[in-house]
């Protein structure tokens, strides 16, 4: 039987991946199984929530130390 992943389970994973900073969106993807049209939907909603921060220059995530609090 297949397991379906939750919310909770992707948004975790996400936070997982970004956790050491420095992670591209491609890496995320690849980390926590995700497809593009997935990551489109997930990062903007972490972001606006203030779970995980974009650094424009370098284009990559991390998790925040309120995003770390909720793993």
């Amino acid at each position: 039987m297949k397991h379906y992943r939750t919310r909770i389970e992707i948004i975790v994973e996400i936070l997982k991946t970004a956790n050491g900073g420095n992670a591209t969106r491609t890496k995320i993807m690849y980390r926590s199984y995700l497809s593009y049209f997935q990551l489109k939907e997930y990062l903007p909603m972490l972001t606006e929530r203030g779970l995980i921060s974009y650094n424009s220059d370098t284009r990559t995530y991390k998790t925040t130390e309120k995003g770390s609090n909720a793993t």
